[in-house]
């Protein structure tokens, strides 16, 4: 038996026996990690000044065992693979992490509230402020808690705690006195940070390998090409029962679009789930179901695609029973149909995209002056005329939010006013009752007055920085 550097530095062990691991421990170039000391929770105190020790001592020991497990399975992943390595790792630490998990189980227990609440604040700041190579790790902790019960998924919108882009309530262990939540509350949110940030770089990375996937784009797929395309699916407001604003999940999908169907690959985003389901049940859309106004199933005719799909598992599980059958035919039909809605919304939103896009291109065309004549900003070239103003971003306001803000309008300089001209059909519902009409910039109703004021302003920033 020897051993032999890799290319990376690492040993690589090679041999047939394992019961010389012991041996071979000698040869990992990093030492195994060492267990520190974990006080003892059978003696907690009898006097207040012993408790109070106590509390010290749990909270540096929970910490120990936190960082003990962390700093295993960190030493574990770099020997990524070698598997020999990762066996040593895992042989030498057994006991150690067997102590710690139990010490953890114990702490976190104890009857009395004031040892329970101190070791279950020293685990989550312990788990939360350690250091995340990825998404995943930062998940993990965060499941952790999830397990442990210390922090709770809410679909209360007013939870007070919100954990990347979902709300928390506190397990009650914490109490309510306003500075242990609020030593809570700040180790929350800057983990919340953290996650957010990995959440987006994976995001961002998944997305540049799909489009180097995709081949083709939507626009191209309108016009009958098929091969991969990343989807784009905007998330979609909807009222829920109780009448609360919630959302439709969005994100990217990359799908192989063939003469026949969509077919599923890989989800980027809110929708990954999901799409992971359908792939792994083998769910597509026809090309025909496109033209849809509703998805397979819609209404009364759910049980007739039921009932297909049925048959179908009839012959393909033929170990499934009837209520297997009917369960999972049942929820196939409703994956089919939400992969259709996530399909179609893309469909939709590229739609307007390009509505957008051709609606843009003639205002600008129709445009005899520019922004800062019509705002008569240009005092040394004053024009009649008419021109696209655009407000640059996603413009705000009680009436909601609107991307891609623009519109044609025009003025006249003798009664000093201005005219909405025209409108393209996504701000219609926004500004559509003041086309037509012409105002002065001092008496603009007040809905009005918040965009010219917000593209004026924008206008006389861009004539400044250009001077610099």
């Amino acid at each position: 038996m020897s051993t032999k550097k890799s290319k990376d530095g690492k040993p690589s062990v090679v041999g047939k026996s394992l019961a010389d691991l012991g041996d071979l421990a000698k040869n990992i170039k990093t030492s195994v990690i060492q267990l520190g000391n974990l006080p003892d929770l059978t003696n907690l105190g009898a006097t207040v000044e012993e408790q109070i020790a106590t509390c010290q001592q749990i909270s540096e020991g929970v910490s120990t065992a936190v960082k003990f497990i962390h700093d295993v399975n960190t030493q574990y992943a770099s020997y990524t693979g070698n598997r020999t390595a990762q066996k040593i790792v895992l042989s030498q630490t057994a006991e150690a992490t067997t102590r710690s998990q139990k010490y953890l189980d114990q702490a976190l227990t104890l009857p009395e509230p004031v040892f329970c609440q101190s070791a279950s604040l020293a685990y989550m700041k312990a788990i939360l402020t350690g250091e995340f190579a990825s998404n995943e790790q930062a998940w993990a902790a965060l499941r952790e808690l999830e397990e442990r019960k210390l922090v709770v998924q809410s679909k209360n919108p007013h939870a007070k705690i919100m954990i990347g882009y979902s709300h928390y309530e506190l397990a009650e262990v914490f109490g309510e006195d306003k500075e242990d939540l609020a030593e809570i509350t700040s180790v929350i949110a800057q983990f919340s940070r953290v996650l957010k940030g990995l959440v987006a770089a994976q995001r961002q990375k998944d997305t540049e390998k799909a489009l180097q996937a995709s081949k083709i784009t939507m626009a191209e797929v309108a016009q009958g090409a098929i091969g991969k395309c990343l989807f784009h699916v905007p998330k979609e407001p909807y009222t829920d029962r109780e009448n609360k604003i919630q959302y439709h999940a969005g994100g990217d999908v990359l799908v192989e679009v063939t003469e026949d169907a969509i077919i599923p690959i890989v989800g980027i985003g809110a929708v990954d789930s999901l799409i992971q389901t359908v792939v792994g049940m083998g769910i597509t859309i026809p090309i025909y179901q496109l033209k849809w106004e509703a998805p397979p199933g819609y209404g009364p005719s759910f049980s007739k695609v039921q009932t297909g799909v049925m048959r179908t598992m009839r012959a393909d599980y033929p170990n499934w029973n009837d209520q297997e059958i009917w369960e999972n035919s049942q929820n196939y039909v409703k994956k089919l149909q939400a992969f259709w809605y996530v399909i179609m919304r893309a469909i939709k939103a590229h739609k307007a995209e390009e509505a957008v896009k051709t609606a843009r291109e003639e205002y600008l065309g129709k445009a005899t002056i520019t922004a800062a004549q019509l705002f008569e900003l240009d005092a040394q070239n004053p024009q009649k005329g008419q021109t696209c103003l655009e407000y640059d971003g996603c413009f705000k306001s009680s009436k909601g939010e609107v991307y891609h803000l623009f519109f044609l309008a025009s003025n006249d300089k003798e009664e000093n006013k201005i005219t909405i001209e025209q409108l393209p059909e996504h701000v219609d519902g926004f500004l559509g009752e003041f086309v037509g009409k012409s105002f002065t910039m001092d008496d603009c109703p007040a809905s009005l007055a918040m965009v010219m004021n917000a593209i004026r302003g924008q206008v006389e920033l861009a004539a400044e920085l250009a001077k610099q």
